[in-house]
């Protein structure tokens, strides 16, 4: 079957939601959610969001009554240290159940590929299963810790001493400008606006959080489905007595939180008080710019980790040859003509830059071993 694609409308929005809804009504036992909802940033009727977000329907049709797909596109502005990315969070693909098995997910990424170059985009990720979406370009990559942080541990190290308040950040709008300056001074961070920031917030229901520390307000973050999120604070040397205060408050036994290893003094907090991590992968990811990806994420790692001076030569069957370098933390990434020392076939770039395994592929080389992984990660959806 042939199908046609078109960006949301005021017009369509209803029926487009209720496909999208329907679709995955199997993740809460068959019942519809409502993604406006769900996601009040990214599901609105405002003409930036519309446009973020398409919907398939039969060549031979009108599309009012006939939708049969949904697929998002939604663009963020993503801040890697000194570096900016136009990136992308393509995902809520829905096909309707009638509508299985003719093709329409094919011609759905197809759309948002062509967007994602025709709009020269840097950078896509998306959730999901790794060999369904193999298939669309996309690749399981990346590192990031998934820390369990537990009232009965954390009391063995803190006592209250009220250093902490917690507000709800919605019932505070003189305070949402400097909580986008306080986001703004994060390492990584997408821009975001002060008139929706809540929004942000509330993406799957949870609590926007405001945090004072002794009396200062020192961040933000939101809580809810997944623990801590959209986390922005002025300093990070006390997070851990922030969680406590925070289990404290709520009366919770305990409390999860994903970090991205760039931030050390991050890190080096949670290591030393979570009860329990994990290592997990943040996305699955397709570049589109590979220099300008490749050079935001290990600039970001040099800027924070002492990294060998040195070059590495790649041949990937997917971008072509680059030469890496990093002088005096200083990197490079440029394409050049030659023999390159490592030659990467398909989806075995990803794996050389964005996990721990790039010493499989050939010699042990020391620039290799220090410089990577590259700490590539996914800003949430909302």
């Amino acid at each position: 079957m042939a199908y046609k694609m078109t960006r949301f409308t005021p017009e369509i929005w209803e029926e487009a939601l209720d496909v999208l809804g329907s679709a995955f009504a199997y993740q809460k036992n068959g019942v519809k959610p409502d993604f406006a909802d769900m996601y009040p940033r990214v599901f609105t009727k405002d003409a930036r969001q519309l446009s973020d977000h398409f919907a398939a329907y039969p060549e031979d049709k009108d599309i009012h009554g006939n939708i049969c797909g949904c697929i998002s596109n939604c663009e963020m502005t993503y801040h890697v240290g000194n570096e900016v990315l136009k990136i992308s969070s393509s995902g809520n693909v829905a096909v309707k159940e009638s509508a299985r098995g003719t093709g329409l997910m094919s011609v759905m990424f197809d759309a948002v590929d062509k967007s994602l170059r025709e709009d020269n985009f840097d950078l896509s990720y998306l959730h999901g299963a790794r060999t369904r979406y193999n298939y669309f370009g996309y690749e399981l990559c990346g590192v990031e810790y998934l820390f369990t942080f537990e009232m009965a541990d954390l009391s063995k190290h803190y006592k209250t001493q009220n250093k902490f308040e917690f507000i709800d950040l919605s019932q505070r709008e003189d305070l949402l400008e400097e909580a986008i300056e306080i986001i703004n001074m994060q390492k990584v961070h997408v821009e975001r606006r002060a008139d929706e920031l809540i929004k942000v917030y509330r993406a799957r229901w949870r609590e926007p959080i405001g945090v004072f520390r002794n009396g200062q307000f020192w961040g933000s973050f939101a809580y809810g489905e997944g623990g801590i999120k959209y986390l922005s604070l002025r300093g990070y040397e006390d997070f851990a007595e922030m969680v406590y205060e925070f289990l404290l408050a709520k009366g919770l036994k305990s409390i999860p939180y994903d970090a991205p290893d760039y931030d050390k003094t991050l890190m080096h907090n949670c290591m030393k008080n979570c009860s329990s991590f994990a290592i997990g992968n943040p996305a699955n990811f397709k570049i589109m710019h590979f220099g300008r990806v490749v050079k935001a994420f290990l600039q970001l790692k040099a800027d924070n980790t002492p990294l060998c001076d040195g070059e590495v030569t790649l041949d990937s069957d997917l971008f072509g040859k680059y030469r890496i370098a990093i002088k005096d933390s200083k990197v490079s990434v440029e394409a050049f003509e030659g023999k390159a020392k490592y030659h990467l076939a398909g989806y075995e770039i990803y794996d050389f830059l964005f996990n721990f395994t790039p010493n499989s592929y050939g010699e042990y080389d020391p620039a290799v071993s220090s410089w990577f992984p590259m700490p590539i990660n996914a800003p949430y959806l909302a």
